[in-house]
């Protein structure tokens, strides 16, 4: 798979992620909530567990083991971001405490499935959809504004993460006058 390719569909899948969340919790909540660690439209943890999936598992047939690479490394991946926000930031973007089966609270069995099948249905039958229609786009063109896109989502990961940061130490500086 050539580089615009792989960086055109975390984008894309970043993106999904964004829309997913967003409308499951603004669903639940009955009004809108504005999901995940970026200022920006994308949950990259999406798009990284489905082009890690795909990549992987693109030349495996039996679409179980499929499933089960896609289990483990969205489960790993999940558990591992759970770890570091809370270890780094003080705080959680999910918790599946209150869930049967779950592991900390980072990650839960109907968790797990259900990122299992998305990602089997994106490696299945997303991804070579998605792979024809950017194939038509030229190779250097999809890779500068793949490139382009993704650093955006760097440097906003970066000022996300940097904004969490300063907020804790005012919160803490201010914690002593309350």
């Amino acid at each position: 798979m050539k580089a615009g390719i792989i960086l055109a569909s975390f984008i894309i899948y970043s993106m999904i992620g964004f829309i997913y969340e967003s409308l499951l919790c603004s669903i639940r909540e009955k009004k809108f909530i504005k999901r995940g660690l970026c200022f920006g439209p994308y949950c990259p943890i999406y798009g990284f567990c489905a082009i890690v999936t795909y990549m992987l598992s693109y030349k495996i047939s039996g679409i179980f083991w499929v499933f089960l690479i896609a289990v483990a490394i969205n489960s790993v991946v999940e558990y591992v971001s759970s770890f570091f926000m809370d270890k780094s930031c003080g705080f959680k973007l999910w918790d599946y405490s209150w869930r049967k089966y779950n592991l900390n609270g980072r990650i839960c069995l109907a968790g797990a499935v259900g990122f299992g099948i998305a990602s089997t249905a994106i490696c299945r039958y997303v991804q070579p959809v998605l792979e024809k229609i950017l194939f038509d786009i030229p190779e250097t063109k999809l890779l500068m504004i793949s490139i382009a896109l993704c650093m955006i989502v760097i440097f906003d990961m970066i000022l996300s993460l940097g904004s969490i940061k300063f907020f804790e130490k005012i919160r803490g500086a201010l914690k002593p006058l309350f």
